[in-house]
């Protein structure tokens, strides 16, 4: 349901008289207007941690909506190929960078000014999958080598059909391993950039956007937003080596200004919203990403962050109570590798009118913040993210393997299905994931699920048809998204975590024309993702019971509500409707 600014207000009036009775009773010559009181190192730890997430929000948003907007530039303006073709009112599906195609019908590049729309189909750029309908109109003087300005107006969806980004994080060296968010946008962007320095735009972004990480939806409003960015990215490939090996570095700066409001509603009942708005003030967000790849799977990746300048933020988070003006400097970059959500090094300092907060990672990983003469240790990142209730669309999350006996706590669960197909090109498989679940956390062998989510479950057996959730004694557990000729990815949210028993399974329903097929599946519990071995399938069965057509990924016990572990998979247990499979 969507929140009206009207509403938006009289959460901040509700809010606005504890606001000030904090920071005035902490001290007297601090006003409503200023970072507030960090008289002690728990509370500039708190305001360390919401400065970087507000930092990161406007950064990993623009980069989503970047990638859009600079691949549209790209392709279809001629930037990276020759201009001599133009398309010309044809219906021409342009390639993606990491698969899938975006078709353009409309377009006539003789054309100063031009009216064009374009239909992504499972589109990846940069870890992120774009699916659905956008159009363009604007101007463009790019004619030849000689330079020229491109001035275009992307809009993002329209009044019946959204444009969906899937924002996937790097696993086990996989940039689209696990599905962590998806964003459904009705946004308006203005791109310019020009033919002689392609990597250099400015975008302009207004309207409203939906993110949503599947245990909370944040509506998103930008106001005057803008992001002026250059991208360099540099590429050594040596070709002695079969396979090829490569690595690529991309280097990203960008300055932001504007407003971002932020609504987040959690899926959790009773949780409430909470509204945050950051004013950016000439913020500089640099990025810099190394990937490493034997052929076409990375085999390594680092990725640098840096930041510098202001911001204001607002938040009416109970939990968190920071509000006012803050400078923030990187003093050394922040470090990542393999695409973990904790870095491995780093120093911050965030400057305030109360005096300077700084968080330094130390060698073994850990976090320290010193504030006011005072110093508060983390054993990790985890629990310093934890301190303010705020998205940054950037979290990543920690990874680990799902081994038997692995202990897992939280209060829902999320589950990705991903796949490769052999060739790739033909990326035309359909794969099928299945979740049994028992009552009993101990079920006898052979005994059948009391609950199944998968394609059979709530109704519809189309591809992608909406379904309505099972029940897993009394939570909700449906599969959100289906894919059937694709890459997947297939995904399934449970809301919650009762006692008794899952199975998880996947099926090579059909290999259509490819040769085989290689599936991942990785679960997310409480901000920690499980990884699991892959599996690769010669042959499929449409759901009969060849067991090399199956593979059983892991079984969880779950005895008590939210406390789990991961067992071997109980070969004997039945779950799908069909109890003569598994």
């Amino acid at each position: 349901m969507k929140i009206t600014k009207k509403y938006h207000w009289f959460r901040v009036l509700i809010f606005l008289p504890f606001y000030l009775f904090f920071l005035n009773s902490c001290s007297s010559n601090v006003s409503p207007q200023s970072a507030g009181v960090l008289f002690n190192p728990d509370f500039g730890a708190r305001a360390m941690n919401t400065t970087i997430k507000g930092a990161e929000a406007g950064s990993g948003l623009s980069a989503m909506f970047a990638i859009v907007a600079q691949h549209v530039g790209e392709q279809v303006f001629g930037l990276s190929r020759p201009l001599s073709s133009p398309l010309s009112g044809e219906s021409t599906p342009l390639s993606c960078s990491d698969g899938g195609t975006m078709t353009v019908t409309g377009f006539d590049a003789s054309v100063t000014d031009f009216n064009f729309q374009m239909v992504f189909s499972n589109c990846r750029e940069n870890g992120i999958q774009i699916d659905g309908l956008a159009s363009a109109t604007g101007t463009s003087s790019i004619r030849d080598a000689t330079g020229g300005v491109l001035d275009l107006e992307l809009r993002l969806g329209n009044d019946s059909n959204e444009l969906s980004i899937q924002n996937f994080q790097t696993v086990n060296r996989r940039r689209y391993g696990h599905l962590k968010s998806l964003f459904g946008s009705q946004l308006r962007l203005r791109f310019q950039t020009r033919s002689d320095a392609i990597d250099r735009f400015i975008l302009n972004v207004s309207g409203e956007g939906v993110f949503d990480d599947f245990s909370e939806k944040v509506e998103v409003t930008f106001i005057d937003f803008k992001t002026e960015t250059v991208i360099e990215t540099t590429e050594v490939i040596n070709t002695t080596l079969t396979p090829n090996t490569s690595q690529t570095t991309t280097n990203t700066n960008s300055v932001f200004s504007g407003v971002m409001r932020q609504s987040n509603r959690s899926n959790i009942v009773g949780a409430g919203v909470r509204l945050s708005v950051l004013s950016y003030r000439n913020l500089n967000a640099t990025s810099v990403i190394v990937t490493s790849k034997t052929g076409e799977t990375i085999t390594g990746e680092t990725k640098t962050l840096s930041y510098q300048g202001g911001f204001t933020l607002h938040s009416s988070s109970r939990d968190c109570v920071i509000q006012g003006d803050f400078s923030i400097e990187t003093l050394a970059p922040l470090q990542y590798i393999d695409g973990a959500s904790c870095p491995s090094s780093g120093q911050l300092s965030l400057n305030t009118v109360s005096g300077p907060v700084d968080l330094l990672v130390n060698a073994d990983k850990s976090l320290s913040i010193t504030a006011a003469g005072g110093q508060t240790a983390f054993s990790n990142c985890e629990d310093f993210f934890a301190l303010c209730a705020f998205e940054n669309f950037q979290n990543g999350f920690l990874s680990k393997a799902g081994l038997p006996g692995t202990l897992a706590r939280g209060n829902s669960q999320f589950i990705t299905l991903t796949w490769v197909d052999t060739p790739s090109a033909l990326q035309a498989s359909d794969m099928d994931l299945h979740v049994g679940y028992y009552l009993d956390p101990s079920p006898e062998s052979g005994a059948s699920a009391n609950a199944l989510v998968s394609w059979h479950s709530g109704g519809g057996d189309d591809c992608g048809a909406a379904r309505a959730p099972s029940l897993f004694n009394g939570v909700q557990a449906i599969l959100d998204i289906d894919d059937c000729s694709g890459r997947g990815p297939e995904h399934v949210t449970i809301k919650g975590l009762p006692a008794g028993y899952y199975v998880v399974a996947v099926n090579s329903f059909d290999l259509k024309s490819v040769g085989s097929t290689t599936v991942s599946v990785n679960i997310e519990i409480g901000k920690k993702v499980f990884t699991f071995p892959e599996r690769l399938f010669l042959l499929s069965d449409k759901d009969n019971t060849n067991a090399n057509a199956w593979y059983r990924v892991t079984d969880l016990e779950c005895f008590s509500e939210g406390e789990c572990r991961f067992l071997a998979p109980n070969l004997a247990l039945k779950v799908h409707d069909n109890p003569s499979l598994f």
